[in-house]
Formats: C-alpha cells, structure tokens, sequence
C-alpha cells in the first residue's frame, strides 16, 4: 500500500472521530467517499434485519444534501435472492464491489429507478461504483452498509469517467472498512438505544396495566359484625390471571370467588378481567351459583382462539341462615375450620372448568356455616410453589400450616401461610401466580 494511500484511510479515520451524531456520522462516510472518487452523487444504505434502509443522499449538480428516514419518501429494499437485479441489493447479499462504466447500457441489473429520477430531474447517469461497508464479528463479516457512488468527475475536464482507477483496488476495501467500523458502534449504541427505550415503554405500560388489575380487585375488607374477611393476589409476572372478589347480592348475601386463569402474564390478565366481570355481573343478576357458571363458560367459549381456561370456585354466604351454596370448575378443594377444630380440606363435587367445553352442567352444593367457622380459598400457586430441589409445597404442607395458625384472624392467617410458602420456596422465582381468601364467620 502506497504512502498516499494510508495518508487517505488516516483522514477518513480522523474525520469520522469527530463525529457523534448519526446522521452526521452517514453524511461524513458518505462524503468522503465522494471526495475520494470525484463523485458527483452518492448514496448511503444502512442494513437493518435483511431490509436495506435508505438514509443518505447526495447530489452536487442538483444540489441535493439531506438525509432520509421516512420509509414513505423511499421505500427500504428487502434483501432476497429474487431482488438481485437491485445492484445495491446485490451487493448487500453477496458483500462484492460492483463498479459499471455506463448504467444505461448495462443488461446486469434493473436501473428502472434510476432512469425514472434522471427523467424526473434531467440528471444523467452515467458511471456508478456500488461497494458494502462491512464489520467483522465474532463468527462471519457483517454488511452493515451500502454506498452508491455516481458519475466520477475529472477535475481537469469536468468530463464523467470511470471509477475505475480512480482508487487502487487494494484501498477500497480498507477504506470501507474504516468507515464501517464507527457505524457499527453507533449502530449497536442506537439499537441498543432503541430496545431500551421499548423496554422502558413496556415495562411502564406493564405497570400501568398492574395497576389497574390490582384496581379491579377489592382491596377494601369491609368490618361487619356478621363476619371477618381477607384477600390477597401476587402475581408470577407483571400482571396475573388469579383473581379473588367478593361482592354482596341484596342486603344479606355475600358472594366469595376464587380463580384462576391458565398461563401467566398479559394474556392471561385479560381473560381474567373478562371472567371477574361475567362472573360478578351474573351472580348480581339474580342467577345461582350454578347459573352464573353455566352463563359464564357459554360466553367464555365463544371466540376463544387461544384455548384459554378458568377454574374457579363460588359460593353465597346467607349472613342470616348461614347457608352456603357453592359450586366448583375445577378448582382446588377450599379448606374449612368448623368451630375451634382444626382446618380440612372441604370435599366438594368438582364439575369442569370454565371455558372448557359449551354446554356443561354446573352441581351447587350446600353446607352451613355456624359462628367460629372458616374458609380458607387459595390458587394452586400455592401448593405448587416449588423449592430449589424441585419440591413443591404442597397440600398436606398448606393443611400444616393453616392449622398452624388457625387462631389468627384471617389477614394475619394469609401473611403467615405467605411467609411460609415463601421460606419454603427460598430464592427461587415465583413461576406462578399466588392467591388466597379467609372468610370468618362471627
């Protein structure tokens, strides 16, 4: 390599230190590959994905100087094997300088576009030189850009020449190199920028969303003389598709729920906010325990594309007989104190789940409830919490633990079986949501 030819691919290097706008730092590649070559126009494309972006632009005779970023003004160019006739496609794909003395007569690619502009403007095409800016990463070289150099300008005769000759060979490739070489830090700093950013905004909006599902739910205990009642949902991720809600129908029922929406996160969350609604807005319509199911897995059955299921438990407390009435979709058993006895687990008929199948019958059963006795109605997020081992938590864990503490009250009972589950668990992540409801009877 010639003397001149390292002072040349030094300048470029010191232009493009100076540089930290991106923009700026394309118009500054840009050109100095103009200078270098005598260009009269130019191009710059940035590869993003297998899309090539055009993002510069440069035309001394028409006194063209501006930058390109809406994809309505130029349309991006897909990289495939079909679009090889685009010669900035072209060398995209196949990382390969193209340098053509006349674009009209040339029968290699399609400079359709190319001739519409000149016919637009009344500029002339003549000679091109199309070569890729490249980076190097740790398993392949990378084509980050693309640069289109138009009609090379003799200084002496103002006549349009060639481009080759005009740089050696060997220098091309350096000097493409060079100028990749600070694109691809800002183009890592701007992408990486830019996923920040959309992290930032999903995770606001997952905040937003968190509260407003934890808005949806009663966070209001009303102190009754006729009972004491507690709830409480953690979700696994952002938001969840457990939910709890307890509700009065007239003067002297109180209505207990408790579910769960299967998967976790936003999809969930949302079908979740569907059931609660159905669920609530039935019951307070006068139906059954019963009815209010069969109502509501008709709705959730309709248009569910993603095959999504509820199982869920409810029953009506009559504050003055203290007649439950309950049914269950598939829901894990609740668990009930009967006086100062010790908390089981409380045998119920287990009809499907919601959303299942249209069409299935819901059995309501009934018990009474007396002064001194208790619900306890939970998600299987607890008794499937598992431990670093692998163990999970479990049923005959939880019964240990309810009748642990069966004298607290039933805020102080969900913080308690709370700290257990979560010293059991230890330092492993919560993979899904936790739920739980006391009910006490005065």
């Amino acid at each position: 390599m010639k003397a001149t030819d390292v002072e040349k691919i030094l300048d470029v290097v010191n232009a493009f230190n100076n540089e930290k706008d991106y923009y700026g730092l394309l118009g500054v590649i840009l050109d100095k590959m103009m200078e270098l070559t005598a260009a009269d126009a130019g191009t710059l494309y940035v590869v993003e994905g297998r899309v090539l972006h055009f993002r510069i632009v440069r035309n001394k005779t028409l006194g063209l100087h501006r930058n390109v970023n809406d994809a309505n003004d130029m349309p991006p160019i897909v990289l495939d094997e079909d679009n090889i006739v685009n010669v900035s496609a072209y060398v995209a794909i196949h990382n390969e300088i193209v340098s053509i003395d006349d674009v009209y007569s040339d029968a290699r690619f399609n400079f359709a576009g190319t001739k519409k502009y000149d016919a637009a403007t009344g500029y002339h095409s003549h000679s091109m030189l199309v070569f890729p800016l490249t980076a190097a990463t740790e398993t392949e070289t990378e084509v980050i850009g693309v640069i289109q150099l138009i009609n090379s300008i003799d200084s002496r005769t103002g006549a349009i020449r060639s481009f080759k000759g005009i740089i050696e060979p060997s220098i091309l490739p350096a000097l493409a190199k060079v100028s990749a070489a600070p694109l691809a830090n800002m183009l890592y700093i701007k992408r990486l920028t830019e996923t920040l950013i959309e992290r930032e905004r999903i995770r606001n909006e997952l905040a937003i969303a968190q509260s407003i599902q934890s808005s949806v739910l009663p966070h209001v205990f009303p102190e009754r003389k006729e009972f004491d009642i507690y709830a409480f949902m953690r979700p696994a991720k952002e938001v969840g598709g457990d939910f709890y809600d307890f509700f009065f129908i007239g003067e002297n029922t109180l209505a207990v729920v408790m579910a769960d929406v299967s998967g976790k996160g936003v999809p969930a969350a949302l079908f979740m906010v569907i059931a609660k609604a159905l669920i609530k807005n039935n019951a307070c319509g006068g139906k059954s325990p019963a009815e209010v199911f069969e109502t509501v897995n008709k709705a959730l059955c309709e248009n569910n594309d993603a095959n999504m299921f509820v199982t869920a438990f409810m029953g009506y407390v009559d504050l003055r007989s203290g007649r439950f009435v309950y049914v269950n979709a598939g829901h894990n058993p609740p668990l009930i104190r009967r006086g100062v006895g010790n908390y089981e687990f409380f045998q119920t008929k287990c009809s499907f789940v919601l959303a299942g199948f249209e069409g299935i019958p819901y059995k309501e059963e009934d018990t009474i409830l007396r002064p001194g006795d208790r619900l306890y109605l939970y998600t299987d997020g607890v008794t499937e919490a598992m431990n670093k081992d692998g163990a999970l938590y479990s049923d005959p864990r939880l019964l240990e633990a309810v009748n642990q503490y069966k004298h607290h009250s039933p805020r102080e009972l969900l913080a308690s079986v709370k700290n257990d589950v979560d010293a059991f668990v230890g330092d492993v992540e919560q993979a899904d949501d936790m739920t739980m409801l006391s009910l006490e009877i005065k």
